[in-house]
């Protein structure tokens, strides 16, 4: 595969990455298999009720949304949450419309009331899309909107006769207010409980940040003999109720909540005091600490400023520490992430595209930015000998960073298996439980010297 196709490819093959809010995401499932049920059981009693009036086409009208209900659900049940709570929501409120302008006509004074639905639903789109894009939930809230406006305004556009019976409508419009309120009244308190929690934890990182609680692991990079070069710094957060909380948590919470730059900052300082006490010993002077640095700090210019205060500050010899940057910043203004890559650089501070292959940087991008170091992304390491595409995603990474000359780091590996695989494919600098696990301060500190220890030792 060309290097120059990472981009696309990286894309058509997505690998699995942990859910930015664990919390969230088992609401969000609970919710979905909830939703589905209540769907699936309606839909089978008015296709039941309706067949036996005789009113066989209702009936198979009201079956389209137990359809609707199996495919959310097939898309759930295979990982698919994002993609299952679109289709749900938009095969949903297209069966609303169906209904409300083929059976739910307004008659002899009755209106119609089907498209009430339209309003919880458009709460548990907000609430199942608040995690994603912007302009996704904007696109998908705007449709919805614009739908119900429609059904509020065109009465019975394509002229078709009443085939709901007037005591059925009658029931109808009474029924369907009340279980549309309750659906609100429900989801909206739904709402407050996800916003409180948000509020609460939001307040808790601002006040562990300002109390200095959160802290550093370490885990080792290594060559394929085990010998580390270098360490990634990774923050961790012990909450006094909650226990460990998920970095895939606190920080995406900390990228909404603004609070990244002073998680970054708190960060860099702490892992160039680490950096400096390998610097006290002797052989580890050498070692490379790895940072990561968010796309907010690194564009924001008197972050970034600040950023470079604390490394130099700590006084370390060049290379002893390397930023670690996202896809995303390749696709922002490239002059200016040129210019701060040459400050780092003139500053001494090493570079790496982290997590490379999985959607931004091309071979074309990647051309006269100086990076010293592309990461695989582990998503792509973890599937090694299970998928062909992986393999060969892996291979391009490696060939492209050869052609640039940059240093490649696998990151994820676990096993034998993908240690030999990535050797084969002219790899040598790894990352990954294999080696070792991210270890605390002291605990990495005291493995780093062992096996620099034992490398003297053996040589």
């Amino acid at each position: 595969m060309s290097p120059a196709l990472v981009k696309g490819a990286g894309r058509a093959w997505s690998p699995p990455e942990p859910p930015p809010d664990p919390q969230f995401e088992r609401r969000r499932q609970l919710l979905l298999w909830v939703a589905i049920a209540l769907i699936g059981l309606l839909s089978l009693s008015f296709a039941l009720r309706f067949g036996l009036q005789g009113q066989q086409r209702l009936a198979q009208l009201q079956l389209g949304y137990l359809g609707v209900a199996l495919g959310a659900a097939w898309l759930l049940h295979a990982g698919l949450v994002r993609d299952a709570a679109l289709f749900l929501v938009l095969a949903s409120a297209l069966g609303i419309a169906v209904n409300a302008w083929w059976a739910d006509l307004p008659q002899h004074g009755t209106p119609r009331t089907l498209h009430l639905y339209l309003i919880p639903l458009l709460l548990l789109a907000r609430f199942w899309l608040s995690r994603e894009p912007r302009l996704l939930r904007s696109a998908t809230s705007a449709s919805l909107l614009l739908l119900l406006g429609l059904l509020c305004v065109l009465d019975n556009p394509f002229a078709q006769p009443l085939v709901l019976p007037p005591g059925e409508h009658r029931r109808l419009a009474w029924a369907v207010p009340v279980l549309a309120a309750v659906l609100f009244a429900l989801l909206t308190r739904l709402q407050e409980l996800d916003l409180h929690d948000q509020l609460r934890l939001e307040l808790d990182l601002a006040t562990a940040l300002a109390e200095d609680e959160l802290s550093l692991h370490f885990q080792p990079q290594c060559d394929a003999t085990g010998r580390p070069f270098g360490a990634e710094a990774l923050v961790r957060w012990q909450h006094p109720q909650l226990g460990a909380v998920s970095p895939a948590r606190f920080v995406a919470l900390a990228e909404r909540s603004g609070l990244i730059l002073a998680l970054g900052e708190q960060v860099a300082r702490k892992a160039c005091a680490f950096a400096a006490r390998c610097q006290q010993q002797p052989g580890l002077r050498d070692l490379s600490i790895a940072i990561n640095v968010s796309a907010a700090q690194f564009q924001d210019e008197a972050a970034f400023e600040r950023l470079l205060q604390t490394v130099q500050a700590a006084q370390l010899p060049v290379g002893s520490i390397k930023f670690e940057l996202t896809e995303s910043l390749i696709v922002q203004d490239q002059a200016s992430l040129r210019a701060r890559l040459a400050r780092c650089q003139a500053a001494g501070i090493r570079t790496a595209l982290d997590d490379f292959g999985t959607g931004h940087a091309s071979l074309a991008s990647l051309r006269g930015l100086p990076f010293d170091q592309l990461k695989i992304d582990q998503g792509f390491v973890k599937n090694l000998g299970r998928h062909a595409r992986a393999e060969a995603l892996a291979q391009s990474v490696i060939q492209l960073g050869r052609e640039l000359g940059l240093e490649v780091v696998a990151e994820g590996v676990e096993t034998a298996e993908h240690l030999a695989l990535l050797q084969g494919m002219g790899c040598s600098r790894f990352q990954g439980y294999w080696f070792a696990r991210p270890l605390q301060e002291d605990e990495a500190l005291a493995w780093l010297q062992r096996r620099r220890a034992t490398e003297s030792t053996s040589a």
